[in-house]
């Protein structure tokens, strides 16, 4: 059984408008009146803070270690800052609708410290049961085609790739890789 899955991360520099006086508010929410009714703005801690237009909510630096009681659950997240300070898994699975895109600034890691650290972290399941051949590759051509990162994998049998997708290690993996990645391709067969 083997796997061939190709990923493109999207580091995309998100533009946020900051508005004056946000922090002083105290936490209450600051409406702005647009076409199609306000835009509610509402600072939850720190950095977070929640938008809201027209039936749409985006967060903006979700932090588990607040309090997201007043947070809704966001069409849109967006991680403005480093990503060793901003990324915070826990808070955007908590918040995020399924399929919601998570934008992270450009100012986090680049494209290329993003793949290098894909490629480490997949070296590092090699040896989980039923695995029998992990190959990791980095793009050099960077064409509109090419997709950043690809990841040949060969198994024992279907069960031995059935366990591998819910190994711990794999979840583990699989969480950091979420917000980072645009698409994702796989092709599963037998030969």
């Amino acid at each position: 059984m083997a796997r061939a899955e190709t990923v493109s991360s999207c580091l995309i520099a998100a533009l946020f408008a900051v508005v004056a006086g946000l922090t002083a508010s105290g936490g209450l929410p600051d409406r702005v009146a647009a076409t199609n009714g306000d835009i509610e703005i509402t600072p939850l801690v720190h950095s977070s803070v929640q938008i809201e237009h027209a039936g749409k909510v985006i967060q903006v630096d979700p932090w588990s270690l607040g309090d997201l009681s007043r947070a809704k659950p966001a069409d849109l997240i967006l991680v403005t800052d480093d990503v060793g300070h901003h990324l915070d898994l826990k808070a955007i699975e908590r918040l995020r609708k399924p399929g919601a895109p998570v934008v992270i600034a450009a100012n986090g890691k680049s494209k290329h410290d993003n793949a290098r650290e894909i490629k480490e972290r997949l070296e590092a399941l090699r040896g989980l049961p039923g695995l029998r051949r992990l190959d990791v590759g980095i793009d050099f051509a960077g064409t509109e085609q090419s997709s950043d990162v690809a990841l040949y994998t060969e198994f024992d049998s279907r069960e031995a790739l059935d366990a591998y997708q819910v190994h711990p290690a794999h979840q583990e993996f699989a969480a950091f890789l979420t917000p980072l990645r645009s698409e994702r391709r796989v092709v599963d067969y037998e030969s």
